[in-house]
């Protein structure tokens, strides 16, 4: 029922309590405090590599993609690999992955 509920969430915390996950459990992963955590799920716009510690204190991973009109997928590796990756990792080699 989980992954029903995170494939349609609208937003941050829609997709915390369907990954049963409280504000505090990702405040205190995140090392602060649970009311900064009100906000950043608040939020309309954000830094990429605060969404991405956001979603792996909840135990996930960001993927993001790029949907053409003529439904070709592409997964940008990179944008949501840690920024201490060796220059030789995925954002580096420039690696995407392209469905059809």
């Amino acid at each position: 029922m989980a992954d029903d509920m995170v494939r349609y969430a609208e937003t941050l915390s829609e997709a915390r309590r369907a990954l049963e996950k409280t504000q505090t459990e990702v405040a205190d992963v995140l090392q602060i405090k649970q009311n900064a955590v009100t906000q950043l799920e608040k939020r309309s716009d954000m830094l990429l590599s605060t969404l991405r510690k956001y979603v792996s204190a909840m135990g996930a991973e960001l993927q993001i993609t790029i949907r053409t009109a003529a439904g070709v997928v592409i997964v940008l590796d990179g944008f949501g690999t840690l920024s201490s990756e060796s220059a030789s990792g995925p954002a580096a080699a420039g690696k995407t992955k392209v469905r059809r």
